[in-house]
């Protein structure tokens, strides 16, 4: 035992001592009354009336059961805190995997060091806890972006595209400003698919959504809206502008050498490049036009893409008249 347990053993011991010179004092308190009264002469076996003698007998035994309780209480006391420090002792070791040394006798002291051990294991719970809440708030965010994002082109998909053109919409006809919405497909997308494959389509969609993304304003909204064919919402931007804006994006992938990936089936060179093309649809919306809603007007800008553009020879760009 090192010294310092050895000191507070002792502490603990006179407190101990103390405690049990009190209760004894106490305990004599009902003899040296007794002793009083005798010395007094109030007590005689003739002078005391019975009237007199049992309060004072009723008296004295309450004053004796008053002390004998307190020594029980006492020895019920420290018998107790010694029990609670064991188990508390017990409870820590068990459910906080921690090894504390008990090498004194001083119960409060005991007491002490399992709670502040007990606080500590709490405190780490709550890190863990704080932790974990970090990563399930990253894990959140990534799944929230999972459901409005194409998972390939990281272009918003096409269920978020058509909620977010309802509100464009609403904006628009609220501040009574344009709206042009860009219908795009790849040109003979299947055919190039087919004869590079599908790894190089997969890598031929994301070079695209790439040029879509660098010629169009931070306000435009770009959207993958099913296979080889996207979607952008041009807020504010009338027919005219939004026509630039699709020529832009057209001449863009026209003159872009597109990489193969080979060999594949057909023994393409694996360091070959191609060309693609594409045709763009071009519909906006205004009070004037008869358009009401985001489903006419996907339809009208899906209409100057299949039969205007796509009619006419393709790698063009056709406005919704």
């Amino acid at each position: 035992m090192n010294q310092k347990h050895r000191h507070s053993a002792t502490k603990s011991q006179r407190m101990k001592h103390k405690l049990w010179v009190a209760y004894f004092l106490l305990s004599v308190i009902p003899a040296l009354f007794l002793a009083y009264l005798i010395s007094r002469g109030t007590i005689t076996g003739s002078a005391m009336k019975t009237s007199q003698l049992i309060p004072m007998l009723i008296g004295l035994g309450a004053l004796i059961l008053m002390s004998v309780s307190a020594l029980v209480i006492l020895y019920r006391s420290i018998t107790s805190l010694e029990e609670i420090t064991q188990k508390t002792m017990r409870f820590v070791k068990e459910n906080a995997n921690v090894n504390i040394l008990m090498d004194t006798n001083d119960e409060t002291e005991k007491l002490n060091t399992c709670f502040i051990e007990m606080v500590k294991e709490i405190q780490h719970k709550v890190n863990e806890v704080n932790k974990y809440a970090v990563t399930l708030g990253e894990t959140n965010k990534k799944l929230s972006q999972m459901a409005i994002k194409d998972g390939l082109t990281q272009l918003y998909n096409q269920i978020y595209i058509k909620e977010r053109l309802n509100n464009e919409i609403k904006r628009a006809e609220q501040f009574n400003q344009p709206l042009s919405v860009m219908m795009l497909d790849i040109d003979n997308f299947k055919k190039y698919n087919d004869f590079y494959g599908h790894l190089a389509g997969d890598n031929t969609l994301k070079e695209i959504s790439n040029l879509i993304m660098g010629n169009i304003r931070d306000i435009d909204i770009p959207a993958r809206y099913g296979g080889e064919e996207f979607m952008v919402i041009l807020p504010g931007a009338k027919s005219s502008e939004a026509s630039q804006v699709a020529e832009k994006i057209r001449l863009s992938i026209a003159n872009y050498p597109f990489p193969t990936v080979g060999p594949s089936k057909n023994n393409a060179p694996a360091d070959k490049t191609t060309s693609l093309t594409i045709s763009i649809g071009v519909a906006s919306y205004y009070k004037e036009s008869g358009i009401k809603t985001s489903t006419e007007l996907i339809k009208a800008a899906d209409n100057a893409l299949l039969h205007q553009a796509k009619k006419k020879g393709k790698n063009q760009v056709a406005l919704y008249v």
